[in-house]
């Protein structure tokens, strides 16, 4: 997810249409759903992938990637490892025997 906030992440795609169609966009929102320019009714995900792809696939400025422990699991911004991440540390340590349920 991206730590920018709907405001920003709105605002920043506007200004990269506009610098990239050289004219004025405008983004509507009704409920849950996006207008761009009163075309095809959009959710908020593909506005967030529509801003990825005008950075080729960057995150935005602002926008940082999550810190990833040594198994590929996104550290806990205030307190060390994810409960999913200590669990596998947990079952890790306790021998051959326990297993991580599907899916995890």
């Amino acid at each position: 997810m991206s730590t920018l906030t709907k405001e920003e992440v709105i605002s920043a795609l506007q200004a990269k249409l506009e610098q990239q169609q050289q004219a004025t966009v405008t983004i509507e929102q009704k409920g849950s759903w996006y207008k761009i320019n009163g075309g095809k009714s959009i959710r908020f995900s593909e506005i967030e992938q529509m801003l990825m792809s005008c950075n080729d696939g960057e995150p935005a400025p602002a926008q940082k990637k999550p810190q990833l422990v040594t198994d590929n699991t996104p550290v806990s911004q205030s307190h060390g490892l994810t409960p999913k991440a200590l669990w596998r540390q947990h079952l890790a340590n306790q021998g051959h025997k326990n297993k991580r349920p599907r899916g995890c």
